[in-house]
């Protein structure tokens, strides 16, 4: 399962601190130097996160029944570690691309049918479905649906208007009828 989004920085952040609000624990999806990954669990935790990420993992008591596992990548000139997708939590998976200057590009919530916890195959939990579902809620009622072929994209209410005020640019999707969505947020 998978929801389509462009969320920008705002957009993000009020998604990842609602996260956190209703006890969630977030992973920032990077290259670690070390065996072991940062854990956020409060709104401070991430306001002070000094790392860009372009994804994080989204865990919960109620259905991450194991340890994130990481995987060793080497290189001639370095050692790093990276989340196993698929081998660990299980987590939903948010992913937000990040570009420089004001450029914001698609992201995508999604989670797999099913994980494995070292050979073990897992399937996600009710209480996984119901998350997911509740944050796909979430993204649904902060934004606005657009088609784009036979794909639905969630535009947030926050990004949306910085685009129509110039802050950023969205050049990933062509013709944007802003007015038209404008008028859907009451602008």
């Amino acid at each position: 399962m998978e929801v389509n989004f462009l969320f920008g920085q705002k957009d993000c952040d009020n998604f990842l601190r609602w996260c956190l609000s209703k006890n969630c624990q977030i992973v920032p999806i990077v290259p670690y130097q070390q065996e072991r990954v940062i854990i956020i669990k409060s709104e401070d935790q991430y306001d002070k996160l000094n790392i860009v990420s372009d994804g994080f993992a989204i865990q919960h008591v109620d259905f991450s029944t194991s340890p994130l596992q990481l995987r060793l990548v080497e290189s001639p000139v370095m050692k790093t570690y990276h989340i196993h997708q698929r081998h660990s939590g299980p987590f939903i998976d948010f992913y937000t691309p990040r570009t420089s200057g004001k450029i914001v590009n698609p992201g995508i919530m999604s989670m797999f049918p099913f994980y494995y916890n070292g050979t073990e195959k897992i399937y996600p939990n009710r209480e996984f479905l119901k998350a997911f579902n509740h944050f796909t809620y979430y993204i649904h009622k902060r934004s606005v649906k657009y088609k784009l072929d036979k794909r639905v994209m969630w535009i947030g209410r926050e990004t949306l208007l910085d685009y129509s005020q110039g802050k950023i640019e969205i050049p990933s999707i062509p013709l944007l009828d802003i007015p038209r969505l404008l008028s859907s947020i009451g602008q």
